[in-house]
């Protein structure tokens, strides 16, 4: 598989041209339509918590208790997108939850996602929920995104990373009841076409090489000091053209969650790009990782994720600490000369930086370049001082 998906879903995002712009402010008023904030807990039914239009101007609030959970939430609207936010507590423990957004249509509507139209109903992920598994297949989407094409144009919603849920973001396509849910977790339904409805997910071979797996429920424990935060941006755009769409929507993502300001289009696309490539690391050491795409397992590939963390430097120490954890043996290719690298640029940034290890990894490094010659493979191929024989070479 191609590892340079980065920059081509860079190009596919930039089809529809280099023109930085932004959706407008003179966007129709708001349909009477209203979205709907659920609590999800295991074995029970969802549990409403908010109506809410998104307000033309201001700021809406909640604050309210029920069930014996306290939920407080906050839409705003910041120049062209809306801003919400909602967290989840609880001082009973056992307890555990997490939120969903829903939006019903009418038949003028057509729902969508970052992948363009949805037409059938169906259940999309950013993981396979396993971090050593490829996940393939319709039902990915590159971020979490629920959307409608309307008469007057495109309302979206987007969750943060799914790195900040546990890589399990959810979204939800109920083209019978005509509504779309955007959720932080997942209670690992999927459609079915024979039942006319979303019954627990089968098993499912995700990988030619894995065996047949379970997509699992997964909702965040509360308790004494532990919350469970759900962020979300609401993007209307006045046009349904998809190229168009999705540069909006780096844009917002961008503005939204990026800690420096971003202006260009280009650079929008490549933060949002890495950012929403962003997981968390299920396997430690470091916190979190980044993957080159939708399309590989939840788990870090080194070259790729040198470049890709450049966008992001508040989470690339974390990547970096995954690398740096291979200072005892070769692990192949050129992941130990990377991270030799990689710990340089760390030092420029001012971070810490552990000499003692990067000097162990320097001899791996020697080690595997008898004669000055570096080899990614085995190095009983090679004789020192000597050049390699070209394939074409007799």
């Amino acid at each position: 598989m191609d590892r340079r998906r980065f920059l081509l879903l860079t190009s596919a995002v930039l089809a529809g041209g280099l023109s930085n712009t932004t959706a407008s402010n003179a966007f129709p008023a708001a349909e009477t339509a209203e979205w709907k904030l659920f609590i999800e807990q295991p074995d029970q039914d969802s549990l409403l918590a908010w109506r809410f239009a998104l307000p033309e101007k201001g700021a809406r609030v909640l604050r309210k208790s029920l069930a014996g959970l306290d939920v407080e939430a906050k839409v705003q609207r910041v120049e062209h997108y809306w801003r919400f936010s909602a967290r989840v507590s609880s001082g009973q423990p056992g307890r555990a939850c997490f939120l969903s957004l829903s939006r019903e249509y009418s038949e003028q509507c057509k729902p969508a996602n970052f992948n363009g139209e949805v037409a059938e109903s169906d259940v999309f992920r950013q993981s396979p929920h396993y971090p050593t598994a490829e996940y393939r297949g319709k039902h990915l989407q590159p971020l979490p995104m629920v959307a409608l094409e309307t008469p007057t144009g495109v309302e979206a919603a987007i969750s943060d990373t799914p790195a900040h849920y546990d890589n399990l973001t959810s979204q939800t396509f109920d083209l019978e009841a005509r509504r779309v849910l955007l959720a932080s977790g997942d209670r690992a339904l999927h459609w079915d076409a024979a039942t006319g409805g979303f019954i627990k997910a089968r098993p499912q071979t995700i990988s030619s090489t894995q065996h047949a797996q379970t997509i699992e429920a997964h909702f965040f424990p509360l308790g004494a000091g532990v919350e469970h935060k759900f962020e979300v941006v609401f993007l209307r755009f006045p046009g349904a053209e998809l190229a168009a769409l999705r540069q909006q929507v780096n844009q917002v993502v961008s503005q939204r969650w990026s800690p420096k300001p971003i202006n260009d289009l280009l650079g929008s696309t490549y933060f949002a790009t890495a950012y929403m490539n962003l997981r968390a690391n299920e396997t430690q050491p470091g916190r979190y990782w980044v993957v080159p795409a939708i399309e590989y397992a939840d788990h870090q590939y080194s070259r790729d994720a040198f470049w890709i963390s450049m966008m992001l430097p508040e989470y690339s120490r974390s990547c970096f600490e995954n690398e740096a954890a291979n200072d005892r043996e070769f692990t192949g290719a050129e992941r130990q000369l990377f991270t030799i690298v990689w710990a340089y640029r760390n030092y420029l940034n001012g971070f810490a930086v552990d000499k003692s290890r990067v000097e162990r990894i320097l001899r791996i490094v020697e080690a595997q370049a008898p004669g000055g010659y570096y080899s990614g493979f085995s190095t009983r191929t090679r004789v020192p001082g000597r050049r390699p024989r070209r394939r074409n070479q007799q």
